[in-house]
């Protein structure tokens, strides 16, 4: 009977520790009322609670995962670390420095959103709308005056030659001499509007061509899209039933066109319209903020980098919290066509600043991400004879800007 009652013993032991250590836990005092509500749906939820345990457990124990991307921070392996660091997240702006990289959700997270835990964890509804309301507060902060404490030429500044530029104050809206260069806010500076003139449209006049919608590095063109696919195998094709939401017009685009494009994070972050036409739709998608693409994973490679992998932002286009804006442009050889924004990790609003029967003309605002890494997608139906500009597989290639406004193809007429 002795080793029966050990194991009793063990067990009961066991089970206490991790009572107890539940209980520790959830004490976490001091969080910020998203974190809070997050933790306590956490440790209400056993498959959410195990999904995060696994994540953090299936981190390779390799010395290239021993700190966060940063190098700065250990990586975060448990639940309380995590919590504690997106409640620190909340309290500051981000920093731009040596060994930082300003994605402070990204640096937390990425590497458990590549564990088989993560990806799955990650698409869960109820997570991406607590990690939602995370960076909704985030971004209420970087509304405020308080979030410019980094807007200076410091250590962990962003108003730097070295960061911004010779040409900065030329080309946006800002004035050096004024404290933190007259902006309200780090989002304020974040969603800078450009000074008149300086991103003029290539041939405005002319309704065949199609310029670009923002300040941009393309990063693939797709023929023959289905209108559904298995998106999340390896390959990564687009879906455009996923990435339209199920708008009923999507069968219009099946066998279609689709241009893809990134912004990074110096980048001008407003949108504005490829063509000249009329505003039919505008739908705003809360989808996942934190799920990446299984083909980047652990599983799939040994040594993963989903910021700059070109599948990841293709998963996200259909997956994604992202804004659809649909033109009916004025050149019937174009006719309805999509205008996808698509925020990535980061990213806690697309906000589109146009409605629908708004009349705009290539070059208008449609509307702006607020901060962070982001792409975004145009797509053309299968009768759109679009031919690409010369020298766009070389800017894929060498990942050239393509800056909002320039020439990225041409729409040749349709024969009866």
């Amino acid at each position: 009977m002795k080793p029966q009652l050990g194991l009793v013993v063990f067990c009961f032991a066991t089970f206490s520790t991790f009572v107890h250590g539940a209980w520790i836990e959830r004490r976490q005092n001091d969080l910020q009322p998203s974190v809070e509500e997050f933790r306590d749906f956490i440790y209400s939820r056993p498959d959410i609670h195990d999904g995060f345990n696994n994540m953090f457990w299936q981190i390779p124990n390799a010395t290239e995962y021993e700190n966060d991307p940063t190098g700065l921070l250990p990586q975060t392996r448990d639940i309380p670390t995590m919590l504690k660091r997106l409640n620190d997240m909340l309290a500051g702006p981000p920093k731009y420095g040596p060994g930082y990289i300003p994605f402070p959700l990204g640096t937390i997270l990425i590497w458990p959103m590549c564990t088989e835990a993560g990806l799955g964890t990650f698409r869960n509804a109820e997570v991406s709308s607590h990690l939602g309301n995370i960076l909704k507060a985030w971004a209420a902060f970087l509304s405020t005056g308080e979030s410019r404490s980094t807007l200076n030429n410091g250590t962990y500044g962003w108003l730097k030659e070295e960061v911004l530029g010779r040409d900065f104050c030329d080309t946006y809206v800002c004035d050096p001499r004024e404290e933190y260069w007259g902006f309200k806010s780090w989002d304020d500076f974040f969603t800078r509007p450009l000074r008149p003139g300086k991103r003029p449209i290539d041939a405005p006049n002319n309704a065949s061509v199609v310029v670009s919608g923002a300040d941009s590095t393309p990063l693939r063109i797709a023929r023959n899209v289905k209108e559904t696919d298995e998106f999340w195998v390896k390959g990564e094709p687009y879906s455009l039933r996923d990435m339209l939401n199920n708008d009923p017009r999507t069968p219009q685009f099946a066998n279609g066109t689709v241009y893809q494009a990134f912004l990074a994070a110096l980048n001008y972050h407003r949108w504005h319209s490829p063509v000249n036409g009329t505003v039919v739709s505008v739908e705003t998608v809360q989808g996942t903020y934190c799920a990446l693409s299984p083909s980047i994973g652990f599983n799939a490679t040994e040594h993963p980098d989903p910021p700059a992998e070109e599948f990841s932002q293709i998963f996200m286009t259909n997956v994604a919290t992202r804004s659809i804006v649909l033109i009916e442009a004025d050149n019937k050889d174009i006719g309805l066509m999509a205008f996808i924004a698509v925020g990535m990790i980061e990213i806690s609003s697309c906000e589109p600043t146009v409605n629908v029967g708004d009349r705009v003309n290539k070059g208008d605002q449609l509307g702006m991400f607020h901060y962070g890494g982001s792409t975004h997608v145009l797509i053309f139906r299968p009768e759109v004879d679009i031919e690409f500009i010369e020298g766009m597989e070389d800017a894929i290639r060498d990942g050239t800007v393509i800056l909002l406004g320039k020439e990225i193809a041409v729409v040749k007429p349709q024969t009866a």
